[in-house]
């Protein structure tokens, strides 16, 4: 390859990654301020932190269609990652944002429950964490 092939290659990785994180992200305390109740924005983000083993206030959404869910997030490395979430039900299904669904049977099961003022992420593998509206603030 030659200098230039190299350079344009570089610029279309640049490109390709800038696209996936552009977009309409909000910072999940713009949601939690909205509403008593716990917003699907938020419910994405709480599963998305509990099963990176990271804060939910970190966490920033979009929704394009009010389907699918989009949370990104800096690592402390600082390296942006970058996920999506649906709902069925209870069920919160994730994957990464270009990559498969989690719905394989050997795949985690996420299941939500809101209680009063706390919402509970659960797995059956055994993660559960709760959350509060101060956590995404």
């Amino acid at each position: 390859m030659n200098t230039r092939t190299i350079q344009i290659a570089v610029l279309c990785l640049v490109m390709l990654v800038s696209t996936a994180f552009a977009g309409n992200y909000q910072s999940v305390a713009v949601y939690a301020k909205q509403s008593k109740d716990f917003s699907e924005y938020e419910i994405a983000a709480a599963t998305i932190a509990s099963l990176m083993g990271r804060k939910a206030n970190i966490m920033k959404v979009k929704s394009d269609d009010g389907d699918i869910f989009y949370v990104k997030y800096k690592r402390s490395d600082n390296t942006y990652w970058a996920n999506k979430c649906k709902f069925d039900g209870s069920r919160v299904i994730w994957g990464s944002r270009e990559g498969r669904w989690r719905t394989h049977p050997a795949d985690d099961r996420i299941t939500y429950k809101v209680s009063g003022n706390k919402l509970t992420i659960s797995t059956n593998t055994g993660i559960e964490m709760t959350f509060t509206k101060s956590d995404f603030k």
